[in-house]
């Protein structure tokens, strides 16, 4: 008898969980949706993408590494009246950092191909959920670029609410996968073509990675599978990481000896645009870290791209010492240059002038300030659905550790403007970068030089030789590394007037640390106190990108007119961190 009458409290008890637990997985709306006979009704003007975990698993049993089958159900009666419905598939997790967040990120692979928002028939497809970017914009607007200058394979996406069993989870993107497709890579792997995704070494060196190879230039480079499914057997997997890697020796050798050389081995249009997009998005991921695509094509040819994931990009993720200046947050320097296979390419005149022609053409026909539009736009598509995003997951809006407190917005329109003002002035600083014509120093007078034997001086880690300042990089037990040379000059020199300050430099040969070289115009009230007014970074990339003088000088210049402050003085400083920098000469002009 008290067997019988602890079961049937155990079975009321378990009762009991379950209707609570399905409570907690409804939302408000979503029941009254039911109630109403339309389970799968669309909370927003947006999308609805339902998902029905089967076997009676909830949200929280979806796995990483594994896949659990479910039924899916897409909404769009608001926008063009389809529904399509009872989907059978699968659904895991996603992410490597992304997947330890509150919102997770999913991947999902449907039995038997659909065409979902006018996307394209196909299996997989994958759910990004944004968390981290608090506008929830910057990966939609940087494949918006991509796919809109149409020369780099960029994944489609559309805005969705996700649905977990009638649970009401915040809008996601839903997005291609990058993967071998006649929608999607038009390749195919039976006729040579190989997918990779480049990474450091040091994100396998714990578990290993058995379909990883390492080329000539110590670029670590994982194969990915052929498709979502389907698995190369190790036989397989030897024949194509020899291969791969035979050839991608030959392309590094190739982009050594110049454009004549590699030009048939590359495809040169995604190198640049792929650069240019990773570039504006000042993606410290994109030098070769992690998130890195590209393929040989069916002739061998190698492409990058699609670019991927810059959810923590544009001023978003502070990611460098605490203590410089060469961080995510500030528009200007680069990162993306550091991948093996670009600091070769930027040593090549004919690819440094096909980036900047290229730049200036997308400057010229608007495909980049058409970026601002696209942001205006999808602020007016998510406007509606925001709402019940931020109630889902107020936390969201608090996170501060992704680029710390330096600049603390906790609301969507503070968010947005943060964004438009970053891009606005990355956009300007690149512009200064890839246009000759910023600063004709030829037709200016010069009031005032020195050589670089003053700048530099008798400094620590720095030599002499003749009139060049060499400043060499030198390890340090420091947690951060940072060294730096200072020197001011022109004081008392400058009068009301507009100037030009222009260093004459080119960068050292050791390519294994950060090439960074900083001039700064210094205010001086009457005090005596000193203010940094503007500054400009340079690395090899500045200096690849610059005209350069019959011995290989570079120039970094600084503009600045004197109506736009109110010092009694004003200096210039020469910086140099982590460096092997040689300087010739400071000149000051005047406009």
């Amino acid at each position: 008898m008290k067997i019988r009458l602890l079961a049937l409290l155990l079975a009321i008890l378990s009762l009991l969980t379950t209707v609570s637990f399905a409570a907690r997985e409804k939302s408000p709306e979503a029941t009254e949706a039911e109630a109403a006979g339309d389970a799968v009704a669309q909370l927003t003007s947006l999308p609805a993408l339902h998902i029905e975990l089967e076997n009676g698993r909830n949200r929280l049993q979806i796995p990483r590494n594994a896949t659990i089958p479910a039924r899916f159900t897409m909404v769009d009666s608001e926008n063009t009246g389809e529904t399509v419905t009872n989907l059978k598939g699968e659904i895991r997790g996603r992410g490597n950092s992304t997947w330890t967040l509150p919102k997770k990120p999913y991947h999902f692979k449907l039995a038997a191909s659909a065409d979902l928002l006018g996307m394209g028939e196909a299996k997989t497809w994958v759910l990004l959920a944004n968390y981290w970017d608090k506008t929830m914009l910057r990966n939609a607007v940087t494949y918006d670029l991509a796919q809109r200058i149409n020369n780099i394979y960029a994944p489609e996406f559309r805005f969705v609410d996700v649905f977990i069993n009638g649970s009401y989870q915040g809008i996601y993107m839903l997005v291609e996968k990058v993967e071998f497709d006649d929608e999607r890579i038009n390749c195919d792997p039976e006729e040579g073509a190989v997918r990779f995704e480049v990474e450091m070494l040091y994100r396998h060196q714990s578990e290993g990675c058995d379909n990883c190879i390492i080329t000539d230039s110590d670029t670590h480079i994982m194969l990915k599978d052929p498709e979502e499914g389907k698995s190369y057997t190790a036989a397989e997997m030897k024949e194509i990481k020899a291969r791969a890697l035979n050839r991608l020796n030959e392309i590094e050798a190739e982009l050594a000896k110049g454009y004549d050389a590699y030009c048939d081995d590359i495809d040169m249009r995604s190198f640049i645009d792929w650069f240019i997009a990773n570039a504006l998005a000042k993606n410290y991921d994109a030098a070769f870290v992690t998130s890195t695509y590209c393929y040989l094509d069916n002739d061998g040819i190698l492409h990058m791209g699609p670019v991927w994931d810059v959810d923590v990009c544009f001023g978003n993720q502070d990611v460098t010492y605490p203590d410089t200046v060469d961080n995510g947050l500030n528009y200007y320097n680069y990162r993306s240059d550091k991948g093996a296979w670009y600091r070769c390419l930027f040593k090549d005149e004919a690819f440094v002038t096909a980036l900047k022609e290229r730049w200036n053409t997308l400057m010229e026909d608007g495909s980049i300030d058409m970026m601002f539009e696209k942001i205006d736009e999808y602020v007016a598509i998510l406007e509606d659905a925001r709402r019940y995003e931020e109630d889902e997951w107020p936390d969201a809006l608090e996170v501060t550790h992704v680029r710390g407190k330096a600049t603390p917005y906790f609301d969507w329109d503070s968010e947005v403007a943060y964004f438009k003002e970053w891009l606005t002035l990355r956009i300007d600083w690149l512009d200064s970068q890839w246009n000759d014509d910023y600063a004709p120093l030829d037709k200016l007078t010069p009031v005032a030089s020195v050589t670089g034997a003053d700048v530099g001086g008798k400094r620590k880690y720095s030599s002499i030789n003749g009139d060049v300042w060499n400043w060499r990089y030198t390890a340090t037990k420091k947690p951060n590394r940072k060294m730096f040379s200072s020197f001011s000059f022109f004081g008392d020199t400058v009068d009301d007037g507009e100037y030009v300050c222009s260093v004459a430099f080119k960068p050292g040969s050791n390519r294994k640390v950060t090439d960074y070289m900083m001039l700064r115009l210094v205010g001086v009230d009457e005090e005596g106190y000193t203010t940094t007014l503007l500054q400009t970074p340079a690395t090899h990339v500045t200096y690849a990108t610059s005209p350069k003088d019959a011995e290989g000088y570079g120039y970094l210049n600084l503009t600045f007119d004197t109506s736009d402050f109110d010092y009694v003085d004003y200096r210039f400083i020469v910086d140099a961190y982590n460096a092997t920098i040689s300087v010739k000469d400071v000149t000051l002009y005047k406009k």
